[in-house]
């Protein structure tokens, strides 16, 4: 019987996919001849557990599996190279379809793990505490990666995704246009993506004075409106008048 760990931040998805896998799969927490990764449409959150497993699974074959209202999406990787999506019907028996066959395409060649599956449920909860708010921040070169994987996904199932450009400009109305100022600036601006977004958001800096902004299940119309709430809080708690704040929106994938 295949051996499966299941990796999810939310434990009554774990539970739910226990129950839909049983009998065929045994669940384990270490030494897996497969693993799946689970979360609510919380793409950043999958990349960033693929990146903290990367070491302990490298040459054992994983799944991405995120789950929506109508429909799961599942990400298969044979290793961390070679990634293929698939989106399925939310059904149980689509499900084990899908992992049967996925399974047995592929065997695993990997040394005995050693890492328990609450050690890492422990990281990852370390690592996204509960009362975080807003949009999730990261580095620029796992804002790409996270990028590059919404675009294949936009363009494969129709995925609403918009992608944000903020930029801070001297207005010319003021004479203050000190590093003071515009770290004030840049601060708040900050702080009103935070406010504004929601956790399925990824955001980063692009420059002093740029941000990117990844706006999950957004078309055109929720990009501007998304957009002109930034803008809204920001003049909110920037009450100067040396910086400006200007925005582009546009689609990802295959929605232009």
């Amino acid at each position: 019987m295949n051996q499966i760990l299941i990796v999810s931040e939310h434990d009554e998805i774990s539970t739910a996919i226990e129950q839909m896998l049983t009998p065929e799969f045994r669940f384990v927490q270490d030494n897996p001849d497969y693993i799946l990764i689970a979360a609510r449409s919380e793409f950043s959150f999958l990349f960033t557990m693929k990146e903290k497993m990367q070491q302990e699974f490298q040459q054992t074959p994983m799944l991405f599996l995120w789950i929506e209202e109508s429909c799961m999406h599942i990400l298969s990787c044979s290793n961390l190279q070679y990634m293929d999506g698939r989106t399925i019907p939310k059904t149980g028996e689509s499900l084990l379809a899908y992992l049967t066959n996925a399974f047995s395409a592929v065997h695993a060649n990997s040394p005995a793990q050693t890492q328990k599956l609450t050690e890492i449920q422990t990281g990852m909860r370390n690592h996204f505490p509960k009362e975080r708010q807003g949009a999730l921040k990261v580095e620029y070169d796992n804002f790409t990666s996270i990028f590059e994987f919404v675009e294949q996904l936009a363009s494969r199932s129709g995925q609403y995704v918009q992608m944000l450009l903020l930029s801070l400009v001297p207005s010319g109305l003021s004479a203050d246009e000190s590093v003071g100022e515009f770290r004030l600036a840049r601060e708040l601006l900050t702080e009103a993506v935070q406010q504004t977004l929601r956790k399925n958001d990824v955001l980063t800096g692009c420059s002093e004075s740029q941000m990117l902004v990844l706006l999950m299940d957004a078309d055109d119309d929720g990009g501007h409106f998304a957009a002109n709430r930034i803008c809204n809080t920001f003049f909110g708690l920037y009450d100067g008048n040396a910086y400006t704040l200007y925005y582009d929106v546009k689609p990802v994938g295959n929605q232009s």
